[in-house]
């Protein structure tokens, strides 16, 4: 792939409606193949032949200026950029003294005509097959002075998971976190303590889980606009100690 090519991963799936699956029709959405950040976005840019101060720079103004598009309720066009606009959407009540956090506030980018056509004359696609979408628990914090988590927790400890898409409904016993026994006879514990919020769960190891036996902590829940309940399992065995 040339430098002046765009390359774009594609996460594929089947249409919905069942006339066009029938004629093959794919929906495709893009998905980033990594998050650069810190060194390795600056070894990044030296790379791609370009001054890592500059973009940051250049970065950190941009955030400046769009502050202030937002004070005098402004958009600007950026010559060979695009349209930077702000975005504001949400409710509220006005007698809610913390009705600020109601409304959510972005700023979108509409690129320049040019610039689009350019970048999809010349975008190499790289599909892979769209998941499910479901709760992604990723990382579990102690949240007590016991050593950094590292495949085992206390019977009854109280611990953190931390992931995105962790909201379930607590009044249906099919969703919540769960620990479930990886061999022998099926059990699963349910804790009924958890309290969640979007990105993060606190919660509690269940009352019923035998020390010294290893579990797979589960997090179910339905999705917006999903009839059945998603699950996502934590990358990693929990061992239960003393």
């Amino acid at each position: 792939m040339s430098e002046n090519d765009f390359g774009v991963k594609v996460l594929v799936r089947d249409a919905i409606r069942a006339e066009e699956r029938a004629k093959g029709i794919k929906i495709c959405r893009s998905a980033a193949v990594t998050l650069l950040k810190g060194k390795r976005l600056q070894e990044f840019i030296t790379e791609a032949g370009m001054d890592y101060r500059t973009i940051l720079h250049g970065a950190l103004a941009l955030g400046d200026f769009i502050q202030k598009l937002g004070v005098f309720g402004c958009e600007a066009r950026l010559e060979g950029l695009g349209t930077v606009a702000p975005v504001v959407s949400g409710k509220f009540d006005p007698n809610d003294p913390d009705w600020k956090s109601r409304i959510n506030i972005t700023y979108h980018i509409r690129l320049e005509k040019d610039l689009q056509r350019h970048i999809q004359k010349s975008a190499k696609f790289y599909t892979t097959p769209m998941q499910p979408t479901c709760p992604f628990p990723h990382t579990l914090e102690r949240t007590t002075d016991r050593p950094v988590f590292a495949g085992e927790l206390s019977y009854g400890e109280n611990f953190v998971i931390r992931g995105r898409r962790l909201k379930f409904d607590r009044t249906n016993p099919e969703e919540g976190v769960f620990f479930e026994t990886i061999e022998g006879r099926t059990q699963r514990f349910r804790n009924d303590t958890a309290s969640f919020s979007i990105a993060s769960i606190l919660c509690q190891v269940p009352a019923g889980v035998e020390i010294g036996r290893t579990y797979r902590l589960v997090v179910r829940a339905k999705m917006c606009r999903c009839r059945n309940i998603r699950e996502g399992g934590f990358g990693s065995a929990i061992t239960i100690t003393a």
